[in-house]
């Protein structure tokens, strides 16, 4: 998405270079779009990514894999 938000821009400062400023205004006012969808994407699902990384409870009990005092297998 912020792919697209650079192309818009690029495509509305080049029009603005060559004297089309009334056509530079939709690029820009799209760029500016997709770069605040994109942005409010980002947050989105980083604080999504925060949220699912708790680990999840342990078992109470012995540990799989884990030797006894003896050392046996348990």
């Amino acid at each position: 998405m912020f792919g697209w938000a650079v192309t818009f821009l690029l495509i509305a400062i080049i029009a603005g270079v060559f004297g089309f400023a009334g056509i530079a205004g939709t690029p820009t006012a799209i760029a500016k779009v997709l770069f605040f969808l994109g942005l409010a994407a980002f947050l989105g699902l980083l604080a999504a990514s925060r949220r699912s990384r708790a680990a999840p409870p342990r078992a109470p009990g012995p540990q799989p894999g884990l030797r006894s005092s003896r050392g046996h297998p348990t």
